[in-house]
C-alpha cells in the first residue's frame, strides 16, 4: 500500500508503518508531535530516532505495511 494509505490506517488503529529496507524493515511511528515521526531499524539495538527524512523512493513506494512491531530494548 502507499505511504498515505498505510499512515492513515496506522493512525486510526494506533499502529506503525513499515517498509522493507534490504534485509530488514524500517519501522515508523507516525506522530503529530514536535518529534514528528519516530523511526527504528528492525533488529537494531539503538533507540528510535526522531524526525525521519524520507527520500523520493520512500514517498512513491507502494510496499508500505501497517504493523504493531516496535522497538524493544
Amino acid at each position: 500500500m502507499t505511504i498515505t494509505e498505510a499512515t492513515r490506517r496506522a493512525m486510526a488503529e494506533g499502529k506503525n508503518i513499515a517498509r522493507r529496507w534490504y534485509d530488514r524493515r524500517i519501522i515508523i511511528k507516525p506522530e503529530t508531535s514536535p518529534d514528528c515521526c519516530l523511526i527504528w531499524l528492525e533488529g537494531s539495538r539503538r533507540p528510535p530516532a526522531v524526525r525521519w527524512n524520507p527520500d523520493a523512493d520512500d514517498l512513491i513506494s507502494d510496499a508500505w505495511e501497517v504493523t504493531g512491531d516496535w522497538y524493544e530494548p
